[in-house]
C-alpha cells in the first residue's frame, strides 16, 4: 500500500483574507480546493491511501471529504491540542504503514513521486528522505546540508547569523519516512516540528536522512 500522511490542521492566519471561515487546506487555488488537488495528485500517483491529519476547522474537512468522490481513501484522524508537524505524526505512527510520504496541507507541488519514491529504495537504508530544492529567498528559510551521497549533514535554520554561507538546498517540507525509524521516538514530548527540532534530532542521533534534490514544483 501506498500511503500519504496529509498535515491539514493549520489555521492559515496570513490567508484569512482569501479563506473567510475555511481551514487552510480548503483555499481556493484556480477554483480547485488546495487539499483536493494535492488528493488527485496523489491519487495518479498510484496511492492508496491518505490519512488527513486535522484540528482547526475539522469538521469542514471531514464534510468536504465526504462529498468528494475520489479512489485514494481519505481516512481522518483530529490529533486534539496541537502537537507540532513531527508530534501529530508521531502520535499516530502505530497507525501508519511500514513506508509513508508526509505532505504539508498548505503545498502546492507538480512532482514525480514514482522518481523521489525511487530515489528513497535504493538500498541505502535511509530512515527518510527529504524532498530539497533551490528557492529565491533562502535568507529567510530553513536549510539543509548535504554531503556528495546526498547524505544530511546539518540543518541551518531561520534566521541564520550575519555571514553565514550555506548551499541554497531548502527544506520543502515534503517527506518519505519509514515508520520502523520513527516508532523509537513516540515518546518524545509535543509540540515538536520537523524541520526545526524531529530531524536535527535525528542526524544528532547518527540516523541516516537522505536529501533528495529537485527543481520539481513546489
Amino acid at each position: 500500500m501506498k500511503q500519504a500522511v496529509i498535515l491539514a490542521g493549520g489555521k492559515g492566519t496570513r490567508l484569512k483574507e482569501r479563506l473567510g471561515n475555511l481551514p487552510k487546506p480548503l483555499v481556493d487555488v484556480a477554483g480547485v480546493p488546495l487539499l483536493l488537488r494535492q488528493l488527485r495528485a496523489l491519487e495518479s500517483s498510484g496511492f492508496d491511501e491518505a490519512v488527513v491529519l486535522v484540528n482547526h476547522r475539522a469538521e469542514a474537512i471531514e464534510e468536504f471529504l465526504s462529498a468528494t468522490s475520489l479512489r485514494i481513501r481519505c481516512r481522518i484522524v483530529n490529533d486534539g491540542d496541537p502537537r507540532g508537524t513531527a508530534g501529530a505524526v508521531l502520535a499516530l505512527v502505530d497507525q501508519l504503514a511500514e513506508e509513508f510520504l508526509v505532505v504539508y496541507g498548505d503545498t502546492l507541488f507538480d512532482i514525480d513521486f514514482d522518481r523521489f519514491l525511487a530515489f528513497h529504495h535504493r538500498g541505502r537504508g535511509a530512515a527518510g528522505s527529504l524532498f530539497l530544492h533551490p528557492n529565491d529567498h533562502p535568507e529567510d528559510s530553513d536549510l539543509v546540508e548535504i554531503d556528495d551521497q546526498g547524505r544530511i549533514l546539518a540543518f541551518h535554520s531561520y534566521p541564520h547569523a550575519e555571514g553565514s554561507w550555506y548551499p541554497n538546498l531548502v527544506n520543502a517540507a515534503l517527506y518519505v519516512l519509514e515508520k520502523a525509524a520513527l516508532t523509537p521516538y513516540r515518546s518524545l514530548p509535543p509540540p515538536l516540528d520537523f524541520a526545526k527540532d524531529f530531524f536535527p534530532r535525528m542526524v544528532a542521533d547518527g540516523r541516516f536522512l537522505a536529501g533528495y534534490v529537485s527543481s520539481e514544483y513546489i
